[in-house]
């Protein structure tokens, strides 16, 4: 097995070193153009992720001047380990943390450790370039600023985690270094190569799980293929090399082990307590053929052009994923594609870079098992097969990976051919040109700012907390519900150094309760999950008013006897932990609104009991069947339009604590042209009676 070892050599250091760094300061100023005009009023993301980033990373502040536990984000109290719940963003809090402490705000430290991480991969791309690829520096540079402003990751350049697709070049540079030592028996700088590079995967696993496990999904694919094109005398070649020097190879696999321990250790648990995503769940966001070339209108040259040609064929595959913006330039591809066929022509020839060779073909094997064709993909067994796979969702963010080997192979073929100065410097400019695009800008730094500055200090006897909701904000976003208290409570526990039971992840506890916080049930939700998890010293924080109070919790009432539980109102201390799928109350009871009605209990439900159910139906759900479950328990009835009593006799040996209501046919009084309500009604409950013996 041959790699490359020369690296070309250039008069005139100094001076291309310099003109190197002017390269990336114009490439980052370009990257900041709209922060630098606005003066950094606005960055990029918004008040949700981009808010549940610097709260991460402000974590990691706390955690490096000793202040708190590295696996414990200070939400989600009191679950353990809860950075598991998301990224861990460990390399960009290294990065995060000397802006910090020259005293500049968490918001605007975000968005400049945005740019160090770009410094990293521009670095990292230029080195890989000159020292594996043997690139001139002229093309080398070229590399470093397209994969710097690959469209796909600068259009979501503010999901920061993302921004660690820099540690790829950086990463793939000491891999190269370590094996090429191997082969050349300097068996100490394999040594050293190899721990860095193992070192770095770990901490890269604890920084950005997504980037890590599609680069060692592209990096098996590629071994696979080299070691196939070795033939057997280099593979054998390869295990006498192994053989040989047993023991340094030894102490890099377990200097790799033990790097990604820590994530292995606080991740693997949490994957088992909050569960895995189901196939399904990912099959919506695979990527497609169309979204090969899918720039995003945001994009200068191609965008709108692209969206046009599309808008012809109204069965357009492009999914509804977020990221189905992540696909690359026409004039990039094409001269990907011209690069892959000129290097697989010459794959035979003995002069032919093997690692080269080993590249491309590991692009155009591994990125076609990660697209849907005609509804379906290869990416089944690859969810089934590869470890780690089933945490995945947004599965195109493998396309922002792919900007390294394909802006590679594309200036690799660039290189190779006899162009003049200017045809080269039109290809070069269109190729630049062609990155360009709008950033996502909608994150007012000083409300953010605003958001969690805290006249009050924290009461004494405060060991928690929980935020209310955000009054009087009109918000399209069908999420806020979810994210606008959660986030800033997760701020405020970073800056209090105080935990709260809020928060919001890519993977939520399993009895998360802590969405729609203006419902008047919400606080009976807190209470329940509170007491459930034995929380003592719980204080309210009212966002709007910024003024702590002390909570005191309710005793939960065990259900013995009968227990009368009225809809006319809205929250039931003690009783209920919340109800789900039920409208505004009104003076008779509550309309469902949806297809399914759940009533959750604040203490498990009798072993045997008899619920009195005072409801009737609306509409074309008159006479259907409603199906209650209470665990493995279920039951059907029917109801008129009048209002009556049924009976429903349970056994519950589990000792569940929720009721689930399955409505037959959710209506709407407009879709019945009875005025303009769009509530999907079904069942009305008037009250609830439980008697137990």
């Amino acid at each position: 097995m041959n790699l490359p070892s020369a690296t070309p050599t250039d008069p005139g250091r100094l001076q291309r070193a310099m003109l190197l760094i002017a390269l990336l300061a114009m490439c980052l100023a370009f990257l900041m153009r709209f922060q630098l005009m606005n003066g950094f009023s606005v960055l990029q993301g918004d008040r949700y992720d981009g808010v549940i980033a610097t709260s991460i990373l402000e974590h990691w502040f706390r955690v490096f001047r000793g202040l708190a536990s590295w696996s414990d984000a200070g939400y989600f109290y009191p679950y353990a380990d809860t950075l598991a719940q998301t990224d861990g963003y460990f390399l960009i809090g290294l990065a995060y943390l000397p802006f910090r402490l020259l005293g500049v705000d968490p918001f605007l430290a975000t968005e400049l450790t945005g740019l160090v991480i770009k410094a990293v991969g521009f670095a990292g791309a230029y080195l890989l370039c000159r020292k594996a690829f043997a690139l001139s520096f002229s093309w080398s540079a070229l590399a470093a600023l397209l994969f710097t402003l690959s469209n796909g990751m600068t259009i979501h350049g503010w999901r920061v985690q993302l921004a660690s697709v820099a540690i790829a070049p950086v990463l793939a540079l000491l891999l190269w270094q370590s094996v090429r030592a191997l082969l050349d028996g300097a068996i100490s700088q394999f040594t050293r190569k190899g721990i860095a590079a193992g070192v770095l995967y770990g901490a890269w696993c604890l920084t950005c799980f997504y980037m890590a496990w599609f680069f060692m999904y592209f990096t098996l694919v590629m071994t696979a293929v080299l070691l196939l094109n070795a033939g057997r005398s280099g593979r054998a070649a390869l295990w006498g090399k192994l053989a040989s020097h047993v023991g340094a190879v030894l102490l890099v696999i377990g200097s790799a082990l033990a790097s990604v321990l820590p994530f292995v250790l606080i991740y693997l648990p949490k994957s088992r307590e909050v569960g895995v995503r189901s196939y399904e769940t990912l099959a919506r966001d695979l990527g497609t053929p169309s979204g090969v070339l899918q720039v995003g209108p945001d994009n200068f040259m191609f965008g709108h052009l692209y969206q046009h040609l599309l808008s012809y064929f109204p069965a357009s595959t492009t999914p509804p994923s977020e990221y189905y913006n992540t696909g690359f330039t026409p004039v990039l591809l094409a001269l990907f594609v011209f690069g892959c066929v000129h290097l697989l022509k010459a794959a035979r020839r003995p002069e032919s870079n093997r690692v080269l060779v080993a590249l491309a073909l590991a692009t155009l094997i591994s990125w076609p098992l990660t697209l849907a064709f005609f509804g379906h993909s290869a990416w089944f067994a690859i969810y089934h097969l590869l470890p780690g796979a089933k945490a995945l969702r947004m599965i195109s963010i493998y396309q922002i990976l792919l900007a390294l080997p394909v802006v590679i192979i594309a200036l690799v073929y660039l290189a190779r051919q006899r162009l003049s100065v200017p045809i080269a410097a039109l290809l070069a400019a269109l190729l630049l040109l062609g990155e360009a695009n709008t950033p996502y800008m909608n994150l007012d730094r000083k409300t953010e700012l605003a958001r969690i500055a805290l006249p009050h200090p924290v009461p004494a006897g405060c060991r928690a907390f929980y935020a209310s909701g955000w009054n009087n904000e009109q918000h399209p976003d069908p999420h806020t519900d979810e994210y606008a208290h959660n986030v800033t409570a997760m701020m405020v526990a970073q800056m209090t150094g105080l935990p709260t039971l809020n928060g919001f992840a890519s993977f939520n506890p399993p009895d998360w309760v802590f969405g729609a916080p203006n419902r008047p049930d919400y606080q009976a939700r807190v209470f329940a999950y509170a007491l459930t998890h034995k929380v003592s010293g719980l204080c309210l924080l009212d966002l709007n008013t910024k003024q702590w109070s002390a909570v005191a919790l309710p005793t939960v009432q065990t259900l013995k006897g009968s227990t009368t539980i009225p809809f006319n109102i809205s929250a039931w201390p003690g009783v209920l932990a919340g109800v789900q799928g039920m409208s505004v109350t009104e003076l008779w009871g509550t309309w469902s609104s949806g297809e399914h009605v759940t009533i959750a209990f604040a203490a498990p439900l009798p072993k045997k009991f008899t619920l009195h159910l005072f409801a009737h139906a609306f509409g074309p759900n008159v006479g259907k069947a409603f199906v209650a479950h209470l665990g493995e328990r279920t039951l059907s009835f029917t109801l008129g339009d009048a209002g009556a009593e049924k009976l429903l006799e349970f056994d519950n040996p589990s000792g569940a604590q929720s009721i689930t209501i399955d409505v037959p046919v959710p209506t709407s009084p407009k879709m019945l042209g009875m005025g303009g309500d769009e509530r999907l009604l079904g069942i009305g409950i008037a009250k609830l009676q439980i008697d137990a013996p």
